[in-house]
C-alpha cells in the first residue's frame, strides 16, 4: 500500500485561503426527514452563479471535491448514510476547478475534515475489447432533435430491440431502465471510459476502462440481475431470456469485463464531525 500524506487544511493548521477558492455565501444544513437527492447548477449548466444540492451525503461531496468516485473515498460508514441540505453562491467565471476547491473548504471549515491519500489494491472488473473485436458504432454527426417540451424528455419507452429509447433532446449521454431481475442500457455519444463510471455504481467492483478506445459510439446492453434467472435462461415471466453481464457484454457489445486486482487511488478520511458548524 502506498500512502502519500495530503496537506488538507484541517490537518496541517493552514487558514482558508480566500477569493476564488471560497463560496461568497454559503448555507449547510442537516436534510429534513423524506428530503429527495437533487444536484443542481454550478459551472458548465444554466445556473453557474450557485450550487444547491439537496438531501446529499458526505460521501458524495467528497467524491465531488476531490474528483474521485464514490467507491474511492474510504471513511466512516455514516458518510453514505446522513443527509445535507447545502447551497453556495460562486464567484462570477468560477471554474469546475474552483468549485471543487471551494467544496474542498467547506468540507474543512464546517465538518472539520481531514484527511490523506493513499493507494490500495482492490478488486475490479477490467473492461477490454474481445478476441473477435467491438460490435460498438461511432457516434454519427447527424444534428440533435430537440424535445418538444419537457414531457417528452422525461418520458421512457421500449423500443422493438427491447431496449430504452432515448427522447430527442435527452440531455445525457446514457439512458437506462430497470425491470424485475433485468438491467438495459442504450447510449449514444458515450465514452468508454464515462460508461465504466456507470458501470461501477451498478456492479459489485470498480469497473476500469482498458480498452484503448477513446471515440464515441452508440449501443445498448441488457443482461439478468438475477443469476438463477440468467443460469435458467429467463429473466422471468413475460419477459425475454437474458444473459448474466458477463456473457451480455460478449455477445452485445464484443467487450470482456475480467476480473483482476489493480491499484486505486482512495481518498482517506482520518477525522470529520458529523454536525456542522453554524451558518
Amino acid at each position: 500500500m502506498k500512502r502519500t500524506v495530503v496537506g488538507w487544511l484541517a490537518a496541517i493548521g493552514l487558514a482558508t485561503p480566500s477569493g476564488a477558492q471560497s463560496f461568497e455565501v454559503a448555507s449547510v444544513k442537516t436534510s429534513a426527514a423524506g428530503s429527495r437527492y437533487k444536484a443542481a447548477g454550478g459551472p458548465g449548466t444554466s445556473d453557474p452563479g450557485q450550487i444547491v444540492y439537496t438531501a446529499t451525503s458526505l460521501k458524495s461531496l467528497l467524491a465531488k471535491a476531490f474528483g474521485v468516485q464514490g467507491y474511492q473515498v474510504s471513511g466512516p460508514e455514516w458518510l453514505a448514510q446522513a443527509r445535507y441540505d447545502i447551497a453556495g453562491k460562486l464567484p462570477p467565471g468560477a471554474s469546475k476547478e474552483d468549485l471543487a476547491a471551494m467544496l474542498r473548504n467547506l468540507l474543512t471549515e464546517r465538518f472539520r475534515l481531514a484527511g490523506h491519500r493513499e493507494t490500495k489494491e482492490l478488486p475490479v472488473y477490467a473492461m477490454v475489447v474481445g478476441k473477435k473485436g467491438s460490435k460498438l458504432t461511432v457516434t454519427g454527426t447527424a444534428p440533435e432533435v430537440r424535445p418538444t417540451d419537457q414531457a417528452e424528455v422525461n418520458t421512457v419507452s421500449l423500443a422493438k430491440d427491447g431496449l430504452p429509447v432515448m427522447p430527442p433532446g435527452y440531455p445525457g449521454h446514457l439512458i437506462g431502465m430497470t425491470l424485475p431481475g433485468k438491467t438495459m442500457l442504450r447510449a449514444r455519444g458515450e465514452t468508454l471510459a464515462d460508461f465504466a463510471k456507470v458501470l461501477t455504481d451498478l456492479l459489485d467492483r470498480p469497473v476500469l476502462d482498458c480498452t484503448g478506445m477513446s471515440g464515441k459510439y452508440d449501443f445498448g446492453i441488457a443482461w439478468s440481475t438475477d443469476q438463477a434467472a440468467a443460469r435458467a435462461g429467463s429473466f422471468g415471466e413475460g419477459l425475454e431470456p437474458g444473459p448474466d453481464v458477463f456473457t451480455a457484454f460478449q455477445s452485445q457489445l464484443g467487450l470482456r469485463l475480467e476480473p483482476r486486482k489493480a491499484p486505486v487511488e482512495m481518498v482517506v478520511v482520518d477525522r470529520i464531525e458529523r454536525s456542522p458548524t453554524a451558518n
